[in-house]
């Protein structure tokens, strides 16, 4: 009896640091936060400085984080795992979501990775960007977590993430039927959730 004890023990240790509390939320939020080169991230703070000059479009892109975190999940959001990564992030969603829409707390977080990049995100620019890209951080996870799986109105097609544009790069979001492009602020318009 003393070894099953010993196992149950065991294995009740091992799935309590993935239940979701905030004492075991560091085990999961770095899954959720992602690394940053220094050279992604200088060309992300000079288009967003560009941006604030400006408020030209055209630059979005080029600092938005959403299309590099699509890029970056899109195995995982595409892939074998994806209910099973949906679920535990919406039975985790009440911890993370605080921290992800933290600005202070992710670049703390992403410093943490990368500490040549920590004395970037401590000016001016780089703070206010870290308020928009924690918010774009939150919204990427709310809208996979939350809003998918979907399917194309058109065709009923499966949405998936994926490269929609060489040039530049892009990555959105596309019916894996019909390849139709779904944008980003009409996906809940042009798509559907199954009951």
């Amino acid at each position: 009896m003393g070894t099953m004890d010993a196992i149950n023990r065991a294995l009740d240790t091992f799935l309590a640091a993935f239940s979701p509390s905030e004492k075991n939320l560091q085990y999961v939020i770095n899954y959720f936060i992602p690394s940053i080169t220094k050279e992604a991230l200088e060309r992300s703070l000079n288009a967003y400085a560009l941006w604030l000059k400006t408020k030209d479009e055209s630059l979005v892109p080029y600092f938005d984080p959403m299309y590099p975190l699509m890029n970056n999940y899109s195995n995982y959001l595409n892939g074998k795992m994806e209910s099973a990564i949906r679920t535990m992030g919406r039975r985790w969603w009440k911890y993370l979501q605080p921290v992800l829409n933290d600005p202070k707390k992710i670049a703390d977080m992403i410093g943490e990775k990368k500490p040549e990049i920590k004395q970037m995100l401590s000016g001016t620019v780089g703070q206010l960007y870290m308020q928009y890209y924690a918010k774009r951080l939150t919204d990427f996870f709310y809208i996979w977590l939350w809003k998918f799986p979907r399917w194309h109105n058109g065709c009923g097609g499966l949405i998936r993430y994926g490269l929609i544009s060489q040039k530049g790069n892009l990555w959105g979001l596309y019916c894996r039927k019909c390849k139709t492009i779904i944008p980003l602020d009409q996906f809940e318009e042009l798509t559907y959730m199954k009951k």
